[in-house]
């Protein structure tokens, strides 16, 4: 090819390739390529993004459930420690265990009462139970 052009008197010293066009089908095979590298990073980037989310969810989830846990925990041992209070309270008034025990649980009962009483969208069934009415 070099020598081609010595006939009509040119020397071809050299050749400075500057645009170079392939075939239109090689440059959309060569880009249909790429892209799908492309779409694949993106499909991974994306799941790994969703497994993050899932897992912040779930760790979220887990410390909402053992903070409420000791939050039941630590109305509980409220609850205990009231109950042993107020029955301290009445020995030292001079009621025995069992009317302290009989007072608090009337006393529950109808505080129940007052607050079926007090919402208007509560409804409840109140069975008369008893040791005479057992069948």
């Amino acid at each position: 090819a070099r020598n081609g052009m010595l006939p009509l008197g040119y020397s071809v010293l050299d050749v400075v390739v500057t645009d170079l066009s392939p075939d239109p089908a090689i440059t959309q095979a060569m880009n249909a390529h790429i892209k799908a590298k492309r779409d694949l990073q993106t499909a991974a980037e994306q799941a790994e993004a969703q497994k993050v989310l899932k897992v912040k969810d779930a760790e979220a989830a887990a410390e909402a459930k053992h903070l409420s846990g000791q939050g039941v925990a630590r109305m509980s041992v409220a609850m205990a420690d009231g109950l042993r209070n107020s029955l301290e309270s009445m020995r030292h008034g001079g009621l025995d265990p069992r009317d302290s025990l009989c007072m608090m649980v009337t006393t529950q009962y109808l505080d129940t009462l007052k607050e079926f009483t007090s919402n208007p969208k509560a409804s409840a069934f109140f069975m008369p139970f008893g040791s005479g009415q057992r069948r």
